[in-house]
């Protein structure tokens, strides 16, 4: 069976869903892009932002426990992190080195 030749104008539509479809794909990509670049700026002030990224490293490393017993230092040392990346460093190192002292982790002196 032959299908008859599409007229001008559902040729024109057809045209113009699937333009519709491209730029949607089109923005989509370049915003998933602008995503994945990182929307943040930089750090206010690289070495507390190092301390911070370090101490948090540090508890991940030797304390971290994914076990059944919640002691809530993973949403303590979350959050500690999250005011780091606000530039709240400050008390958010104070924090993270205090969960480091409870677990008896040596402090890095800085």
């Amino acid at each position: 069976m032959v299908l008859p030749p599409l007229s001008d104008h559902v040729e024109a539509m057809l045209m113009a869903i699937l333009y519709s479809r491209f730029v949607r794909a089109a923005v989509a990509a370049i915003v998933g892009a602008g995503m994945l670049t990182g929307c943040m700026p930089p750090p206010a002030d690289q070495a507390l932002w190092d301390r911070c990224n370090h101490d948090f490293a540090l508890w991940v490393k030797y304390d971290y426990n994914q076990s059944f017993l919640h002691t809530g230092e993973k949403e303590i040392a979350d959050y500690a992190l999250y005011q780091c990346q606000l530039g709240r460093y400050h008390p958010a190192i104070e924090e993270l080195e205090d969960i480091l002292l409870r677990t008896k982790i040596p402090v890095p002196q800085g």
